[in-house]
């Protein structure tokens, strides 16, 4: 199994979904690392994300 690392989104939404292109949830673990929200525009779509992941 492996894992996915992804650190300091920051608020920035696409960006986010365009990293998330590239996990494979059925070999890899997710990990998030850094900031969630901060400069970016799309914040509490972000956190809402987070937590459906």
């Amino acid at each position: 199994m492996g894992i996915f690392i992804v650190g300091d989104v920051h608020g920035c939404l696409n960006t986010f979904l365009n990293l998330l292109d590239h996990w494979d949830p059925k070999s890899e673990t997710l990990v998030q690392v850094g900031d969630l929200v901060d400069r970016g525009a799309f914040s509490p779509s972000v956190i809402h994300l987070a937590f459906e992941l």
